[in-house]
C-alpha cells in the first residue's frame, strides 16, 4: 500500500509519516511539499491508493489542489486534513470530492481511523457538526431540521471513533 502525503509544513509531514509506519507497517509514504510534486509522485507511481491532503500549498489556490488530484486521478480517494475546519470550508471540500475531511486539531488516532476506513471502502468522513452550513431559505430547507446526510457524517464519524479505539468493524 501507498500513501500519498502533500503538506507544505514539513513538521506535520514528519509526524504523520510516523503515524503511518505505527498504524499500517508495511505502507510506503510518499510525500510532498507542493502540488506539482504531488502531481509528479501521482505520475509516476500508479500504486498510490490513498491522497492526504492539505488545501493550503503554495501554488495551489484555496481548493484547487483537490480539484487537480480529482481530475487528474478520480480514482484514487483524497482525504483532507486542514488547519482551516469551518464548516463552510468542510462542506466544499466535501463537495469536491473529497472521501474525508479531517481537521489538523483533531487526535492522530482519528487520522489513523479515517485512513483505514476509507482504505476499506468506508464512506465519506466528516467530524460531526462540520457541515452544518446553514441552508439558504431559497432551496426550502429548514438549516434546524437534520438532514440524512448529517445522520450518515455521525454514523462514519462513530465507525471511525470504533476503529480508533479497537471496537468497531467496517
Amino acid at each position: 500500500m501507498k500513501i500519498l502525503l502533500v503538506d507544505a509544513q514539513t513538521l506535520p509531514r514528519q509526524a504523520l509519516v510516523r503515524v503511518m509506519a505505527e498504524d499500517a507497517p508495511g505502507a510506503g509514504v510518499l510525500q510532498a511539499e507542493t502540488l506539482d510534486r504531488a502531481l509528479a509522485y501521482m505520475a509516476e507511481h500508479s500504486d498510490i491508493e490513498l491522497v492526504i491532503l492539505d488545501i493550503v500549498l503554495p501554488d495551489a489556490m484555496q481548493l484547487g489542489a483537490l480539484e487537480a488530484l480529482r481530475w487528474s486521478h478520480a480514482d484514487v480517494p483524497v482525504i483532507v486534513l486542514s488547519d482551516r475546519d469551518d464548516p463552510a470550508t468542510a462542506r466544499a471540500v466535501m463537495d469536491g470530492g473529497a472521501r474525508g475531511f479531517i481537521s489538523k486539531r483533531s487526535p492522530l488516532r482519528v487520522l489513523a481511523a479515517a485512513v483505514h476506513l476509507v482504505l476499506a471502502g468506508g464512506g465519506s468522513i466528516t467530524p460531526p457538526g462540520a457541515l452544518r452550513v446553514p441552508k439558504t431559505p431559497s432551496d426550502g430547507a429548514d438549516p434546524h431540521e437534520p438532514s440524512a446526510s448529517r445522520a450518515a457524517t455521525s454514523a462514519s464519524h462513530e465507525r471511525m471513533i470504533g476503529l480508533a479505539s479497537g471496537s468497531a468493524m467496517c
